[in-house]
């Protein structure tokens, strides 16, 4: 178009644009077929309210953001979560695009370069309309930069027919880009700030959006990890006691909020009671991270995960019988793990059930034979069992193997 070649013609249309086309199409489905085997493809839960008009209305409104943020950034966080109900915004956008686009096709039909930019915007932008959901996220800003190569192309265009038609003007011009990029600029060296770490990245997050669950308890995941791991560069050389306390406060912060909208979404919800429970966890407040724990088995009975974190604190309040409950509950929900075999005998042993220990501790061993906890806390079994023989062939292959290892258990 831009070179106002016939593009219609069966030589440029299919000889030398319909192989590039096809190439283009193969990449696309084998992306599809990725994402969708990733399930990530319409997985966001608040998509399942979604009908086909809400989607061409997602569509609809990035686009006119994307188009607005080219002239303007704002709210420039790094995910921008799907809402539960659409805005009305959204909605206004789909009627009001499709007339906008006529508009405008008929305005600048003849003028080349303009039709040429808006041209290569729309379809490089197109991808990014989540009209076919994937992922978390409905905007993504960081996807289009090759799209705002049209729009560039405009404004220099514009700008050069400007200084052409009125080169006396043309100072003036140039002092409001200059004010207007001096403006990008000061913008830039902020949101530069924001990336700094991943503690600043969801601080912005929650500035932008103070009355949304999901940047309270990212951030608190985030400290707890950092806790756990003892990082010092990205938590700005916080203590752990400082990251466990911003992360229950987030987390209370997050239940509050969800608990004022009447818990509108279960994912939230059930990712606030894991962080509280993880919070108090941490904090050796057992009883209190199993009252989260509870809480969260109560919305996903299924979930395998919330039954192995109320197990282990059952187990450091030496709640034996009940932490085996959960171990056993686990192991059904996934009989693949050997650590939830392993925790299991060790339960056993504390109850006296020494022989279904052994029974346990055979399995994990099956499953993994590297760990020597495993074969120590087999020949502390045998042991009770008054099994000698076993017990101290036991004992001396998990000293070979590195664990610190009593002479007694040896004799």
């Amino acid at each position: 178009i831009y070179f106002h070649r016939k593009w219609y013609l069966t030589k440029i249309l299919f000889y030398e644009k319909l192989p590039w086309w096809s190439l283009s199409a193969l990449i696309g489905l084998i992306n599809l077929h990725l994402l969708n085997a990733l399930h990530v493809i319409n997985s966001e839960p608040q998509l399942a309210h979604y009908n086909l008009v809400d989607k061409l209305a997602v569509g609809a409104y990035s686009y006119l953001v994307y188009v607005v943020k080219f002239i303007y950034p704002y709210e420039m966080v790094h995910w921008y979560v799907y809402p539960v109900k659409l805005p009305v915004i959204a909605y206004i956008s789909l009627c009001l695009l499709p007339v906008l686009i006529i508009l405008l096709a008929w305005k600048i039909r003849k003028n080349i370069p303009l039709l040429f930019g808006w041209l290569f915007f729309t379809f490089n932008v197109m991808f990014l309309l989540q009209i076919v959901p994937a992922g978390k996220a409905f905007h993504a800003d960081r996807f289009t930069y090759i799209a705002y190569t049209g729009l560039f192309f405009i404004v220099a265009f514009s700008y050069d027919r400007f200084v052409q038609s009125f080169p006396k003007r043309t100072f003036f011009l140039q002092a409001l880009l200059g004010v207007y990029l001096a403006l990008f600029a000061f913008m830039t060296f902020n949101q530069e700030k924001v990336w700094k770490n991943t503690f600043t990245l969801w601080t912005h997050y929650i500035r932008e959006y103070p009355k949304r669950v999901f940047g309270y308890t990212e951030l608190g995941s985030y400290c707890i990890t950092d806790a756990i791991n003892n990082y010092t560069v990205s938590n700005m050389g916080k203590s752990r006691e400082e990251l466990l306390k911003i992360a229950f406060v987030n987390f209370n912060i997050a239940n509050d909020i969800d608990s004022s909208d009447r818990r509108p979404q279960p994912e939230n919800t059930l990712a606030i009671f894991e962080g509280l429970g993880s919070s108090y966890a941490y904090a050796n407040n057992y009883d209190s991270a199993i009252y989260y724990f509870t809480r969260e088995i109560a919305i996903k009975p299924d979930g395998k995960d919330e039954y192995a974190d109320r197990a282990i604190n059952y187990y450091h309040k030496k709640n034996y019988a009940l932490a085996l409950t959960d171990y056993h509950t686990y192991i059904q929900l996934d009989p693949t793990d050997d650590g939830a075999y392993y925790r299991s005998a060790l339960c056993e042993g504390f109850l006296g059930k020494y022989r279904e220990g052994v029974t346990d501790i055979n399995t994990a061993i099956v499953m993994d034979s590297t760990p020597a906890d495993y074969y120590f806390t087999r020949a502390k079994l045998y042991r009770l069992l008054d099994v000698i023989d076993s017990s101290r062939a036991d004992a001396q292959k998990a000293k070979l193997m590195g664990a610190h290892v009593a002479d007694k258990w040896l004799q």
